[in-house]
């Protein structure tokens, strides 16, 4: 793992095992003593200074709810498309959304992933299902969640529409990042005295996107920054003005005067937290790539308030720990859900790039993922569904049409094996060439 030339299919899941050994590896070739602790009741990694414990690491992974929620809306439409597929209707497409039902009392959401075939034996399912087949459009009052859907069968090759987003909370106490600071702090109240006696620092990794780890300022509200200050800082030794500018607290008008509305966020343990190094991994889009890739992007928060500070020395070196040295991949790899889902419904989710290439004599070369064709050739996808995210310049059904239409013949096909050490997937080649014209007899008729 330690290779520079190997790749870590990390943006989209990875657990937090991979998270720590890539805290223990970024340590490793920063500082000259660092020991692994596995054990439970211990932290991951202990930077020790001769002897004597200098600042211990604690590593943790943190997962994105909203993310999460609009995969299973995502998948939830296409089951209910596979679904439908399977009857009498021809589809090559359709419009799919889904809403909370009007006057549902209760906490509307997507059910979840077992209970799906279990909905279907429900009157409402098979009533859904004959509308579509008699005028192509229905609306299905879902039995479980408080959700209708809405199903418009269509045939330009694409599934679209509107994923069911729950509303999203603000209370900044059910951030992600606070409650993994407030679990991780206290998890370290049971460590030795040793350990606690020194600085912790609590490396946090986002390895998927979502809104609750957003940079901009719209998400203030919401904000990493917000929640890591808001579970380490003491809001009674601050002033006014870094209440509400850092911790975004409220104003209060009243006859009294003006006040800043004061509640403690902090969570019970933080002061043994001496700093967090929060890292989000994100998609460098990089036009001149065909493959996307992945860059981890650190920002440190100093605890001001903890029982134990980091020296200044430390703290340059944590600032300068790389967890670049290695190559992220695009997270095609990644495969959500239970582990006892089909081998089918994983190789869905898997992709590739490809590659198009033009020679001198006018040959064209193009190269598909070979999961890709087997998705089409297999019928579990139309080729529109499956190119449709490599954009105009790079659609294989393009290039096809654009060698129909220019009478190139396809001259070979080859099978090209990727590295073993890569996570490249395997391809088809195409090579396309203006080929000899035919012989063709004529008639002998004069005329």
């Amino acid at each position: 793992m330690g290779s520079s030339g190997s790749t870590l299919d990390a943006n989209q899941h990875y657990d937090g095992t991979i998270w720590e050994l890539l805290v223990l590896h970024a340590c490793l070739r920063r500082f000259k003593n660092v020991v692994p602790e596995p054990a439970e009741g211990m932290p991951d990694v202990i930077v020790k200074r001769c002897w004597r414990t200098a600042f211990s690491v604690e590593a943790t992974t943190i997962s994105s709810p909203e993310s999460e929620l609009l995969d299973l809306s995502s998948e939830f439409h296409s089951w209910i498309y596979r679904r439908i597929a399977k009857s009498s209707i021809t589809l090559d497409g359709a419009t799919i959304s889904t809403e909370a039902t009007a006057g549902y009392q209760g906490k509307s959401e997507v059910p979840k992933r077992h209970r799906w075939r279990q909905l279907t034996k429900h009157s409402s399912w098979s009533e859904f299902v004959n509308e579509v087949l008699r005028s192509g459009r229905a609306i299905w009052r879902c039995p479980e969640g408080g959700i209708s859907v809405f199903f418009q069968a269509r045939n330009n090759g694409f599934i679209t529409g509107n994923l069911f987003a729950p509303e999203k909370s603000t209370e900044i106490s059910k951030h992600p990042v606070y409650r993994a600071i407030r679990s991780k702090a206290k998890q370290a109240s049971n460590w030795p005295n040793r350990i606690r006696r020194r600085p912790i620092v609590l490396a946090m990794c986002a390895p998927r996107s979502g809104s609750e780890f957003s940079d901009f300022p719209a998400h203030n509200e919401f904000s990493v920054d917000r929640a890591i200050w808001s579970a380490l800082l003491d809001h009674e030794r601050l002033s006014d003005l870094d209440r509400l500018n850092v911790l975004r607290q409220k104003l209060s008008f009243s006859p009294e005067g003006v006040q800043v509305v004061s509640n403690r966020l902090r969570v019970a343990g933080s002061k043994r937290i001496s700093a967090v190094l929060f890292v989000r991994i994100e998609q460098n889009h990089d036009r001149a790539q065909v493959t996307p890739v992945s860059r981890a992007i650190p920002m440190l928060y100093i605890n001001k308030h903890a029982d134990v500070a980091l020296t200044a020395r430390h703290l340059i070196q944590i600032k300068q720990l790389d967890f670049n040295f290695l190559k992220y991949g695009p997270g095609w790899e990644a495969w959500h859900g239970s582990p006892r889902e089909s081998r089918t419904t994983r190789n869905m989710r898997r992709g590739g790039g490809i590659e198009f290439r033009l020679g001198k004599e006018g040959n064209m070369e193009m190269r598909i993922p070979t999961i890709q064709l087997m998705k089409v050739l297999s019928g579990e996808s139309s080729a529109q569904e499956v190119f449709s995210g490599y954009g105009e310049h790079l659609n294989p059904i393009e290039k096809f049409r654009k060698a129909l239409n220019a009478e190139l013949l396809l001259q070979s096909v080859s099978v090209i094996n990727p590295d073993a050490g890569s996570r490249n997937e395997q391809c088809v080649a195409f090579v396309f060439g203006r080929g000899e014209e035919s012989i063709v007899a004529r008639s002998k008729n004069a005329d």
